[in-house]
Formats: structure tokens, sequence, C-alpha cells
């Protein structure tokens, strides 16, 4: 008996529909439907996915008919399965149908608890206006405006065009009582609506064929086509209240809105460290789940949970229930998807198993790895791959990928489906080598220098030699992985590159056991040393092993390398370590700032901030509010700064970032640090109000004039903004100029007014209105004008 007969679909013929790669978006295409049908015939619905979508119906159906209701964030590392759950929450909302008559529900396994609650959904639907769902990426068009996107979505899900004009225009026709006859008209024609609407401005067929079934509507096709243009233009952006009375139309049916859900896959790749795109998602999701009583539910992804970053962490009010997803339930779904084993073929395989359980049990023996009683349990589930080689891949996979990829949901599904593919054609008792997983990792693992090009090259080359050479290659791909794995006293797995080892990991015959390897073993293994220099023998407390013989140089150079590459790819890490070493950098240096005020010289103390938003209590303190520029960078900041509006007390400084850039060479930093520096002299020249910096009031007399910037609102903004326009701060002096009259005001003062006499000063007369009059600060102070008079 053969191995692909063990399996329920044979895997030299069963494909991977997606490739383990499940995408999110509205594509009712034949081959979109046939692998949507795959993967609901093969999803797992238990663990962490069970849990999801339970908790994802429950709180949508305990929200129904509130004020709001809250959005879901699905997180988990690359290919953990997170846009697979949504593409099947999706598709079991609206309970997709098919061709045939199946639908989703009835296509997936799914437990008892998710059934009841996708049965509730759908009477709720009923009561209250169906059920409807709508999935895609926010990247995935308009220009990465989140209105227009999300709209293209919803539009989309309802068989509307994308383009938000097109869209319009088909939902007037829909309103109008147009919309079929006009579909008849263009088929009359020899055309499409679809076809016509991308030259909506400007077809001749269209407009021609509207005017047919809508001769109200104007005097000529010409004319018809100039009311589209004017009705239905191209737009850039749209308001709320446009986005939401669109999504209305859009789903709305006999004026009722369905229960509907949004799932947007990948929002944080699209947030990226852009703090106003997070703000764009925040106010657009805002909106929409309070806009629609209840019956809209936003679900997000990402690969981290919204309190992983400061960025997200603005998200967290809009998607409050946390969905996460690990790598706890990979077994369980590679076991139903790849190898699962036909009922009737189970007692041949379990007898090969039991048969054969002498050999199988002796492989890694007194390592953390070796056979268990508890494996006998799962043998014929993870067959054939032993659990011992499982757990060997498992250990190999933490140790050797720095990039995190090849652990993943999607990565496994495929290393296995094609163990299982290489090892069809073999006799049921032949098990997959634990070399195997050299082979589909090894060009990630050259890329990511944990190793090194020479030993790549090696094991290539005996590759395709003959059989005793493939088998030099074999151990060579082990001895590799085996060296790679901790030896520290904690993670010590207990296995080292010693004769045993490898031919336990080697062997793949059970029936033919492991006897005959481990007597050819040693003879290559001398070969390898002493003809081909490739390994070396060591001799240690677990006896000989066999190290990769590689210059010590080579060696040193491939850790740094690999150390250095899993810096940089440990994203999390490096932000919190940069994190750490910002903060110590900026609390250091102001503790060597001593700050005093007025004239008292009343000491404060500086309060360092380095949270997401401004302290609460910075009103009360001295607060320095810290931005790390990396979470954030200048754009963001300054996009930040005009949505706090010029009402707010906060001065946005990002001089130091600039006299950082200079220091590290950026093109352009060293002049941008110029102008900023420059500004801040002129702003302090302001502050300090000396003439011809200062505020001046002809109606007050001298003791009552300002000292520094202490402007009166009463005494009108064109006084007040005038050091500003002096010290060149407002480009007064661009066009086109602001139309203001700085020296004097029309009429005559009175003989009792303080500057009665000033006009004299100017070639003008007693009684003139002079505004363009600077008082030094010496003058107001001689005065017996104080700072305390100020307050």
């Amino acid at each position: 008996m053969l191995n692909q007969e063990l399996y329920q679909k044979d895997p030299t013929s069963n494909r991977l529909a997606n490739n383990g790669v499940a995408e999110v978006a509205e594509d009712r295409s034949e081959a979109a439907l046939a692998t949507l049908r795959y993967e609901l015939e093969t999803f797992v619905c238990d663990g962490q996915y069970e849990k999801g979508l339970e908790r994802i119906l429950w709180t949508y159906l305990d929200n129904l008919g509130s004020a709001e209701q809250p959005g879901v964030w699905i997180s988990g590392y690359f290919g953990s399965g997170k846009s697979h759950l949504a593409k099947m929450l999706r598709a079991l909302w609206v309970d997709e149908p098919f061709a045939d008559g199946a639908t989703a529900r009835n296509l997936a396994h799914l437990p008892d608890s998710v059934k009841d609650l996708l049965k509730e959904l759908s009477t709720q639907g009923k009561r209250l206006g169906g059920l409807h769902a709508a999935a895609g990426k926010l990247g995935a068009g308009a220009n990465d405006n989140v209105r227009l996107t999300l709209l293209g979505i919803v539009f989309k899900s309802a068989d509307l065009p994308e383009q938000y004009h097109q869209a319009g225009f088909v939902m007037w026709l829909k309103d109008e009582g147009f919309y079929d006859k006009l579909v008849v008209e263009l088929e009359d024609a020899g055309e499409t609506l679809a076809g016509e609407l991308p030259h909506l401005y400007v077809s001749p067929v269209l407009s021609k064929a509207l005017h047919a079934v809508y001769p109200d509507l104007a005097s000529s096709p010409q004319e018809v086509r100039q009311l589209i243009r004017a009705q239905f233009p191209v737009v850039t952006d749209v308001s709320n209240d446009d986005m939401v009375r669109a999504i209305k139309d859009a789903l709305s049916v006999d004026g009722k809105f369905p229960l509907t859900m949004i799932g947007l896959d990948e929002v944080q790749q699209f947030i990226n460290s852009d703090s106003d795109k997070a703000y764009r998602i925040q106010e657009l999701t805002e909106t929409c789940c309070k806009r629609f009583a209840g019956q809209l539910q936003f679900v997000g992804t990402g690969q981290m949970a919204l309190s992983g970053t400061p960025l997200l962490q603005k998200l967290m009010g809009r998607f409050p229930v946390p969905i996460p997803l690990s790598d706890a339930d990979v077994e369980g779904v590679i076991r139903k998807i790849i190898l699962a084993k036909k009922t009737s073929a189970i007692p041949v395989l379990q007898e090969t198993l039991t048969k054969n359980l002498g050999e199988i049990s002796r492989h890694l023996r007194g390592t953390k790895l070796d056979h268990r009683t508890g494996d006998e349990n799962v043998m014929v589930a993870d067959y054939p791959i032993l659990p011992t080689r499982r757990r060997f891949w498992e250990r190999v996979l933490r140790t050797v990928d720095t990039t995190g990829t090849v652990s993943q949901l999607r990565n496994q599904l495929r290393i296995v489906h094609e163990a299982a593919q290489a090892n069809a054609s073999a006799q049921v008792g032949e098990v997959v080598g634990a070399e195997f997983i050299y082979d589909q990792i090894s060009s990630n693992l050259l890329q990511t220098a944990v190793m090194s090009r020479e030993v790549y090259e090696h094991v290539q080359q005996l590759s395709i030699g003959d059989s005793s050479e493939q088998t030099k290659s074999s151990l060579l791909k082990l001895i590799f992985l085996i060296n790679k794995l901790p030896t520290d006293a904690v993670a010590d797995t207990g296995v080292r590159p010693t004769t045993d080892t490898l031919a336990d990991l080697l062997v793949t015959n059970l029936e033919e056991g492991s006897g005959q390897l481990r007597k050819e073993i040693p003879r290559l293994l001398d070969e390898l040393q002493d003809k081909d220099s490739l390994v070396m023998a060591v001799t240690t407390p677990s006896g000989v092993e066999d190290r990769l013989q590689t210059a010590e140089s080579s060696a040193w150079h491939d850790e740094y390398r690999r150390q250095e590459a899993e810096l940089k790819n440990n994203v999390q890490r490096l932000e919190y370590e940069r994190l750490d070493m910002f903060k110590g950098q900026c609390q250091a240096a102001l503790r060597q700032v001593r700050l005093a005020q007025g004239q008292c010289k009343e000491p404060r103390n500086l309060h360092a901030s380095f949270d997401v938003e401004l302290p609460k209590n910075c009103n009360s303190q001295l607060t320095v509010w810290f931005q790390d520029g990396w979470s954030t960078n200048e754009k963001n900041v300054l996009a930040d700064a005009r949505n706090q509006g010029n009402t707010d007390p906060t001065q946005c400084d990002w001089i130091g970032l600039q006299e950082r850039a200079v220091s590290d060479g950026v093109d352009g930093a060293e002049l941008r640090l110029t102008a900023a520096q420059d500004l801040k002299k002129r702003l302090e020249l302001i502050l300090e109000g000396e003439a011809p910096y200062d505020i001046f009031v002809r109606w007050k007399p001298l003791e009552q004039q300002s000292i520094g910037w202490n402007p009166d609102l009463n005494d009108g903004v064109r006084l007040n903004i005038r050091p500003f326009m002096t010290a060149e701060v407002l480009r007064h002096n661009k066009k086109p100029k602001l139309n203001i009259h700085w020296n004097k005001d029309r009429g005559k003062d009175v003989e009792s007014a303080p500057w009665c006499r000033l006009g004299l000063e100017y070639g003008g007369k007693e009684g003139d209105r002079i505004n363009d009059h600077h008082l030094s600060l010496a003058a107001k102070l001689s005065a017996g004008i104080s700072m305390g008079d100020q307050a």
C-alpha cells in the first residue's frame, strides 16, 4: 500500500488552492469562488478561530440597536491566519451561496456554538433589513484616501462600480427606475453598462441610450453628457456626511439598512508610520459606528495588538474587541487540512507503526525531543512525519528563522504539504527524513546570513551526486541544523551531531530500520573530514561530535551577521531598545536644565512625557513632550500640530530634530536648521517686546502699554500682529500683500488723548492718530510698569 492511498485527499493531486494565503477582497470571479469554497471546506473552526468567531458574533448581537457598535481587531504574526479568519467571517456572515446550491455555512464544519450565533444573526437580519458583508484592503485604491477606499469596498460588495461618481450614477438610475431599461437599450446597441461606465462623460452610446429611455432629461444626447458631468463629477475626497449617505444609499433595501460587517484587512500595514492615516481611520470608524444604530461593525487586522505601538494605540477606542491569534492551533490545522487519513486506512497505518515502535522509540533517546508515551496518540495523525522529527523541526525553526516567516501557519502548511507529496509514492512505513526541513528553509537562511554561502554550495554540490554523495549532503544538512540549536542550560535540547543522532534523524524506512545506516555513517563522516575537508570530529563530554569545518574568521563573521540580521528583523525588540535609549538620553539632558521664572527667579521643574498623547496635567506643570522620530516623524508632528488648531497653547519644536539631521549629514537639514533658528530668534524678539517689536496702543497712556508680548484682544487684531509683521514672521512682503494701514488712522484725537501731540514728532499735526510708533522697554519700565502689572 502506498502512502498516497492513506490520505483523504491524495497529496499528489491535492493542491493548496490559495497557497496557504487568504486574500480578503470582493471578488466574485469563478476562480475566486472556487478558492473560497476550498477554504470553507478546509476551515478548521476550533481553538482560537472558534473563540474568535464566537466573540465577534456575540459582541455584534449584544450591541445591536445600541448607540455604537464596537470594532474588532484581529492581531497575530505574519501568516497566523488573520486574513483567513476575516475572510471566513465575511462568507459565513451572509451565508455565501454557490452555483450548485451549497452555502458557506453548510460547507464549513462549524461548532454548535458558532452555528447558534449565526442562526441568531440571520433571525435578527430578517427582522431588521437582511445581512450584508464587505471586505477589502484600505491600500488597494483611491490614492490612500480612506473614505473613498472604504466606499469602493462597500460599492463593490453591492455590485456597484468602485468609483464614487460611477456608483452615484448607477444608484441614481436605479432610484429613478431607468436602470433596467438602460441596460436593455445598451444591449440592443451591442454594448454593456459596465463597458460604458469608464467613459461616462464622453460615451455617445450611453448618452444616446439614456436620452432614449428618459427623453425628458435633456433635449439631446450631447446635453445628457453635460448633465451627467455636472451631476456626477470625479472627486478626490468626500465629507463624512457624504460617506455615510453613500453607504446607506448603496446598501439599504426598501429603506432598511442591513446588519453589516465591513472587514478591513492589513490596516497596520496601511498605516505604517503615518499618524495622519491613523487619525483618518479613527475618524472614519468613529463616524460610521455612531451613525448606523449599532448595525455596522468594523473588523480590522494587523500584525500587532493595538497596544503594541504608540501609533496603533490611537485606534484602541475604535477597535476595543481584541482577537489575538498565535501558533497554538497550527498542528491541528495541518493534521485536518493536509494529513487527514481515510478511516479505512487508519488500521493498516496503525499496525505498521505499532510493529516498528521499537525503531521509533529509540530515536533521540536521552534528549528533550525523544519519544514520549503521548506520541502514540498522534503518530497516525502526524504520519509521515514522526513526532520526534516534528519537535526537531519546531526547535530548528525557532532558532534559525530570524524573519519569523518560515514558522508562519501558511508556510508550515506548504512545508508539510510538500513533504507529503515527496513521500506519497513510497510504501507505507516510509517516513520523511529530518533533513527535509533544510531544503525548505536553506534559501532563507542564506539571505538572512544564518548560513554562509560556502556551506550552502558544498551541500548543493553533493546533493546532485550518486547515492553516497547524497547521503553526505543529508549529513551536512543535519550537522548544520543541529549545531544551530542552543546549548545553554535553559534552552539546551541535548541533541548533538553524533553518529547515533544523525542515524536517528536520517532513517526513513521503518521496516528496514537504521542498522545498516548506522554502519555506513561513520565511513561517510570520515570521508567528509579526511577527503572533502568539510567536517571535523570534536571530542566532547557527550561523545565525538561532528562540526562543519570553516575558518574561524568566517565563523565569527557569520555569527556577527546572524545577530545583526536577527536584530534588524526583530522590529519589536529594536523599537523597545531604541525607545529606552531615547528616553534615557532625554531625561539625562533635562536633568542638566535649571529653569527660573520671573524677576524673583522662581525655580521650575521640567517634566518629561513620552506618552502618545499630551499629558492632561500639562497646564499645571512645565512638560516637555518628546516624540521619538521613529514611531513618528516631522511630517506627522506637523500634522498633529495642525489638528490641534491655532488656539492650542502647545508649542511644537523640531529644531532638535534638524540639529541631529545635520550631524547625520542629511541632505538639506543644514538649510532647514538655519531657517528654524532664525525664526526662533525672531519669535524671541517678539516675546521680549523691545522696540520695534513692541505693541503700541495710541489710546493707552505710557503706564498702560504692554511689556513684551502681552496682547489685549480689545485692542484689535491689527495692533496685536504688528510685531509679527515687523519681525517678518508673517510674510507681508509676499504677494498678495496685506492691505493694512500702519501709519495713522483717519480723524483727530482730542486734547486729552494720551498721544495727542505725537503727530508733531512725525511731521504731522497735533491730534493725528499715530499708530506706527515704538516704545522702548526702558521707557515703559521707567513709567512704573512691571511684570506683575501685566499678570
